[in-house]
């Protein structure tokens, strides 16, 4: 079947119901790869752990010993799976569970969740246990802001994981896609949903590399790069409406699998856009535009690039910013957008994203004795009026 695309997406279309319909899971949690043994009996603590063994009586009389050891859970990994992105979605849509795990057994269903052995792995993978939680809660209310919530962090802790071909990196998700899809009513696009924009576009890149050479997802799709993302606190940023979506087009690389590989996709929008100069050395922008006065001062500005591919000149290279997000004042951040640049006139491919952030504005005020008031009050203006003196405009984005 792995030599046969077209088998294997069909499989991979029914993960979700897999999953979810069997009687009970076993998870080889501590097994690396499919060759490795994950029934023996384990060692508790590891050869070389500092440790002591203390003489314990217990209530009926009879004694034994005791063993106590440090655990540093800030450099514990977890177990094996927890790094594998296929995997991920077992533990998601299971509805119950034996865990062969380093610290022992764990029995997980949706009324309880039992450690049969040292509870060290229960605290090591309480993020994901949290977060499978949270999410059977989250699609059970009707809550649009607990949805963009839990989407964020199940993205977050997926792309951190590893994948030997990263051409799966939507395949993996599948399942976990097809849950959230069937409960929302929602349109899948390449890992964002359209309720949640546009201030889902505003993901950024934790660590940067050059752009795949292979196609994944459009370049305003997290899917389009490989190394870790993150979202911005989209809950902390208020929408621009001037920024509408017209259209959008996912084109899937196969029919039995809708949330799969994709051959292409775009989006177009109506919004405010700037032209601007970016200086790949300081990362940060020069106004292009001459008729209008500075939109904004580059030390304002907490500029985030997709790649290291457009720090290949020392020449400023021209880009346009849309704005998506306005100044909040509630959380005294934004404006934010998506930094742009164009191709042939005909449609724009995304490079990263910009936030304008008083509270990332520390370094520009330790290099200075004081934020002067004529500064505040020229930080707060441009915060306040972001592009609004831009007339919004139709782009195509891929």
């Amino acid at each position: 079947m792995q030599s046969d695309d077209l088998e294997k997406a069909s499989e991979i279309s029914k993960m979700d119901a897999i999953f979810s319909n069997a009687c009970i899971v076993i998870s080889a949690a501590r097994a690396a790869r499919c060759s490795q043994d994950f029934l023996a009996p384990l060692t508790r603590p590891t050869p070389g752990t500092l440790s002591f063994k203390l003489p314990v009586a217990c209530r009926d009389g009879r004694r034994g010993n005791m063993i106590l050891y440090q655990v540093d859970l800030d450099h514990h990994s977890g177990d094996p799976i927890d790094q594998r992105a296929w995997t991920m979605q077992e533990h998601m849509l299971s509805r119950r569970m034996l865990r062969f795990g380093l610290a022992g057994l764990q029995w997980r269903c949706k009324q309880t969740h039992q450690v049969y052995a040292i509870e060290e792995d229960l605290v090591m993978d309480r993020h994901l246990q949290d977060l499978e939680e949270n999410t059977k809660l989250s699609l059970l209310l009707d809550d649009p802001a607990r949805h963009v919530l839990e989407w964020t962090q199940i993205m977050e802790e997926y792309a951190r994981r590893r994948l030997k071909d990263s051409t799966n990196q939507l395949p993996a998700m599948a399942g976990m896609v097809q849950r959230f899809g069937k409960t929302l009513g929602d349109v899948y696009l390449a890992g964002l949903w359209l309720s949640h924009l546009p201030l889902g576009l505003l993901w950024r890149m934790d660590t940067r590399s050059s752009r795949p050479t292979q196609y994944h997802a459009p370049s305003w799709a997290w899917p389009s790069m490989e190394p870790y993302f993150l979202f911005n606190n989209l809950l902390d940023l208020r929408p621009d409406t001037a920024l509408e979506v017209h259209s959008y087009s996912i084109e899937p690389k196969f029919e039995s699998l809708p949330y799969g590989q994709i051959n292409g996709g775009s989006l177009t929008l109506k919004g405010r856009l700037a032209p601007m100069l970016l200086d790949p050395v300081n990362h940060n922008f020069e106004n292009a535009d001459p008729s209008i006065q500075d939109y904004m001062t580059p030390e304002f500005i907490d500029l985030s690039l997709d790649s290291i591919d457009v720090e290949g000149s020392l020449e400023p290279r021209a880009v346009w910013c849309l704005q998506v997000a306005l100044y909040d004042e509630e959380t005294d951040s934004g404006p934010a957008g998506l930094v742009l640049s164009q191709h042939e006139t005909e449609h724009f491919q995304r490079l990263g994203v910009y936030l304008y952030d008083r509270r990332s504005f520390s370094s520009f005020v330790d290099d200075h004795a004081q934020l002067d008031k004529e500064t505040d009050h020229t930080m707060r203006q441009e915060q306040q009026l972001g592009l609004s003196r831009v007339e919004p405009v139709v782009i195509e984005i891929r």
